[in-house]
């Protein structure tokens, strides 16, 4: 699925959404998220992948809690969440 960021985009690189709709790093659309932790904190995947790359994918940025990096997955809600938000 395909979800147009134009939206959401204020200015080059400002996005207004909701904060459950926003990646806990970078603060902008939860696009391809990944869950992190049995409380469903989520990133993007570009942050995740930045995380992952820099050795720093052991523990969620919120909550402290081990990350399983053998059992992520996405969020289906937020998808939704993001494809129908006006």
């Amino acid at each position: 699925m395909v979800i147009s960021l134009d939206r959401f985009i204020l200015a080059e690189g400002q996005f207004e959404l909701p904060k459950h709709l926003e990646c806990i790093v970078c603060l902008g659309p939860l696009v391809d998220n990944v869950v992190l932790c049995k409380n469903e904190h989520a990133v993007c995947r570009g942050c995740f992948e930045a995380m992952r790359g820099r050795g720093m994918v052991k523990q969620c940025s919120l909550c402290m809690e081990k990350i399983d990096a053998n059992n992520l997955s996405s969020s289906k809600v937020i998808i939704r969440a993001l494809d129908e938000y006006e």
